[in-house]
């Protein structure tokens, strides 16, 4: 399903550029980057909760109640806050209820997460977004309509049938499960262990919604869509670290877990060789496909050659240094992998900032190149001295 997803994030991002040009997606990646930033906020580690507590507590009903009732807590809370904002900074309403959206399609994907149904997971988490984006592209054509907000209102009909749906089918199990007190206690016990999560999830959305914002801003939306495309085609270089990053996180959980830490060595050294390797063939497909992308059907983005150089320079260093986040995320790790996301995070924005302020969008590649080095060596040094694991030991 994942892979699946990104084919269609692909193709929609090919006929966005065909029927709306690079503003039109400057204007959605925009969105989407902002829109996922409040998604977070909303979601707030309760979609890890729920699959933690739908795996491993008792008391499931009373589980699935005080998640969906803390969630709603929260965008009720956001809500309020918006509307204050509106008074004085002007928020957009689109991307609010973006962010509700996205955050909705999060928390029931996890749901089935939770019941160990990775097929409809995989439909909520990686496809129906951009299915809606499809629909969108086509009917916003035909009857002449803005597309962010087609793309909001078909999420929102999708939305209301997968309530109804999801409501018919187990709103009788959960009202028998209701009792006011328990549920109190399980809404507390799930804002106390869902803020670990939110953290480490938050730095990334946050900081690319930033960085888009930036470009934008400094630029204009053609370029920023003109960043966008050239950062996807660049992110075909990362699809090997996409792929093998769920069965990482298995293997390293059972070989910590079991102390087995010379078999987890001996893996993550292996895993990242393997990674060196498919991540630079994969390059060079990135590079043809861009190359016959750019020359003959959008050859307005041919300028840009020199920025897709940088910013697939830019995705090998982040696949050089191999399953390091992840390694460190399930070692007990998580408080330093934090830190270290938080401070070469807050170096992207501050330095893009001033980049994007005084040199040309090429620039801001090579920003991106230190930013990777930075998290990623960062990362290395972590590994090797919590877990003595040095990956490129011979």
């Amino acid at each position: 399903m994942k892979f699946l997803g990104i084919g269609l994030n692909y193709l929609v991002l090919l006929l966005i550029l065909h029927y709306f040009g690079l503003y039109g997606n400057g204007e959605l990646a925009d969105f989407i980057a902002e829109a996922k930033a409040v998604m977070i906020l909303l979601i707030f580690g309760i979609d890890v909760v729920l699959v933690k507590k739908l795996n491993y507590q008792t008391n499931e009903n009373s589980q699935i109640i005080a998640t969906t009732i803390a969630f709603a807590i929260n965008v009720l809370i956001a809500g309020i806050i918006y509307l204050i904002g509106q008074l004085i900074f002007d928020f957009k309403f689109t991307v609010f209820i973006g962010g509700v959206l996205l955050a909705s399609w999060r928390y029931i994907s996890n749901f089935f997460r939770g019941k160990n149904n990775m097929v409809v997971y995989g439909f909520f988490e990686f496809i129906l977004f951009y299915f809606t984006i499809l629909l969108s592209i086509f009917i916003s054509k035909y009857y002449d309509l803005k597309l962010i907000e087609t793309v909001i209102s078909i999420n929102i009909v999708f939305l209301f049938l997968m309530t109804i749906y999801l409501l018919s089918r187990y709103f009788y199990v959960i009202k028998k499960s209701i009792k006011i007190k328990t549920i109190r206690t399980h809404v507390k016990a799930v804002y106390l262990e869902s803020y670990h999560f939110v953290l480490s999830t938050s730095i990334f959305l946050i900081s690319t919604a930033l960085v888009y914002k930036i470009i934008r801003l400094n630029y204009s939306t053609e370029t920023l869509g003109a960043y966008d495309t050239i950062l996807k085609f660049s992110q075909i270089i990362v699809l090997p670290l996409v792929a093998t990053n769920g069965r990482v996180m298995v293997s390293t959980s059972k070989h910590f877990f079991a102390n087995e830490l010379d078999q987890l060595r001996a893996y993550i050294i292996k895993i990242t060789k393997m990674l060196a390797i498919t991540s630079t063939a994969c390059a060079i497909v990135s590079a043809i496909a861009f190359f016959i992308f750019s020359y003959y059907f959008k050859t307005s983005i041919k300028e840009f050659w020199g920025l897709f150089l940088l910013l697939s320079l830019a995705q090998l260093i982040n696949n050089w240094a191999g399953p390091a986040e992840t390694v460190l995320q399930v070692t007990n790790n998580i408080k330093a992998f934090n830190k270290v996301a938080f401070i070469a995070t807050l170096y992207l924005v501050i330095s893009t900032y001033i980049t994007t302020e005084y040199f040309d969008i090429e620039v801001v590649g090579i920003n991106m190149i230190i930013y990777m080095f930075i998290f990623n060596f960062a990362s290395l040094i972590i590994l090797k001295k919590r877990l003595g694991i040095n990956i490129y030991k011979i």
